[in-house]
């Protein structure tokens, strides 16, 4: 009744409604937590709190949190990213790119400001989601930035599963299953390589020039 809001993720496993970690409350009243975006793998989850705000005063700033699923529990990554003034409702809309590694935040902003009439953010999350199963310096892709060919460099006892390349707007460009790669046909820009492994994945930027 308090509009705090709550989300719960489900996963339909042969024709039954399975629910994927516990549910997500808001934390004060009016939080109106509840806005969502999800990645294409369901590993990464976004929840908006339009309303939110950590000390549950009337600064309604808005927020948004990142979690990921580590063991079928949403783990949140990196810290809550907040609007920037009073009644910005930051977190009323959200969305996530299909790998889940850009996100886009949208706030209303009901203020009475003749300059300010709601805004938009991208963030790259990258970073953020590097916490997978194995750390980033265990791959390495090179050259970079790079014109025809990239190869990509797994260290310790990694296997290499399939690499999938996302344009700068997380679009799915290429899935190839070896480590060096023709990128020559792939238009000048900024690209995310997705090496999945057999202990997890994570991705890296190239430019292509």
């Amino acid at each position: 009744n308090n509009l705090q809001g709550n989300v719960q993720v489900y996963e339909n496993i042969s024709g039954t409604r399975t629910q994927i970690g516990s549910e997500r409350t808001g934390e004060h009243a009016l939080d109106q937590i509840g806005k969502v975006s999800i990645s294409s793998d369901g590993s990464i989850l976004v929840i908006g709190a339009g309303g939110g705000n950590v000390s549950g005063s009337e600064n309604i700033t808005g927020q948004v949190r990142i979690y990921k699923n580590i063991s079928n529990t949403w783990t949140q990554v990196a810290e809550d990213i907040e609007g920037e003034d009073t009644n910005d409702f930051f977190g009323t809309s959200v969305s996530l790119s299909n790998p889940g590694n850009v996100l886009i935040v949208g706030a209303t902003t009901m203020t009475t400001s003749a300059t300010k009439k709601g805004y938009v953010k991208v963030y790259d999350l990258t970073d953020a989601l590097s916490t997978d199963n194995f750390a980033k310096p265990n791959f390495n892709i090179y050259p970079n930035p790079a014109k025809d060919i990239i190869h990509i460099a797994l260290e310790d006892d990694l296997q290499m599963e399939n690499v999938i390349i996302y344009n700068n707007l997380g679009q799915e460009i290429k899935t190839v299953n070896q480590s060096t790669i023709d990128i020559s046909s792939l238009a000048k820009g900024l690209y995310f390589i997705e090496v999945h492994t057999n202990q997890g994945k994570a991705s890296k930027k190239v430019v292509v020039e």
